[in-house]
């Protein structure tokens, strides 16, 4: 369990007239997401891409908490000219609270896979939010261990068509190095589904290191 996960969140105060937005995705048991994500990686003037598709099936759920099953289905891996299909398969279950906040995870490469959900997961504010609303959370370091303090903080940046774009800006504290990632999410505003990701991170594998992920939901 992430006992030293601390979350905390501001919602930026509106004017009365102004139109708020919960963000929220209320599943039931058995729902499920699927994305197809894309890793675009350049180190040493190389570049390679990654595509896997990745479920988040709903297992249970109740008042306060509900538990995903997380399944990534490798497709390929490319780099340059060279393509190459990728048959590995992985799954772990992972808590969250209501809101999509990480409680814990249940995975061989906990830290790492922490890390990485703890980034690309959307978390719904506390309270609905207007356009130029923010709320933040913090994870503090240590569990699991190899896991860094960090801290995201997502901004309504605009609503339109029935979505709402979110900013996103990530930042690791202590690690060596220091993960950053700077990017938007796309949220359905009837339905509280996030339907697209795309985050510039540095230091994604290794220092020096930048790259591109994306989420993009397939059903």
């Amino acid at each position: 369990m992430i006992s030293t996960l601390a979350f905390f969140a501001v919602a930026q105060a509106a004017s009365p007239a102004a139109s708020t937005y919960s963000l929220r995705w209320r599943p039931v048991n058995r729902d499920t997401l699927r994305y197809e994500a894309t890793i675009d990686v350049e180190q040493d003037g190389k570049s390679v891409q990654m595509v896997s598709e990745v479920d988040y099936e709903v297992v249970s759920i109740s008042q306060e908490t509900m538990t995903l099953r997380v399944t990534n289905r490798a497709k390929f891996i490319r780099s340059g000219a060279d393509e190459i299909s990728s048959p590995d398969r992985t799954t772990y279950f992972s808590r969250h609270r209501l809101d999509g906040s990480l409680i814990d995870l249940d995975d061989k490469n906990a830290a790492s896979t922490t890390r990485s959900a703890f980034m690309n997961r959307f978390v719904a504010p506390p309270q609905a939010v207007a356009v130029g609303g923010f709320w933040s959370l913090e994870r503090k370091g240590g569990s699991p261990p190899g896991t860094p303090p960090a801290k995201i903080t997502f901004t309504l940046e605009s609503v339109s068509f029935e979505k709402a774009t979110v900013k996103v800006n990530y930042e690791e504290i202590g690690a060596s190095p220091n993960r950053k990632a700077r990017g938007t999410w796309i949220v359905d505003l009837k339905t509280g589904t996030p339907e697209m990701m795309r985050l510039e991170v540095e230091n994604i594998f290794a220092a020096g290191t930048k790259g591109v992920i994306t989420l993009k939901k397939i059903s």
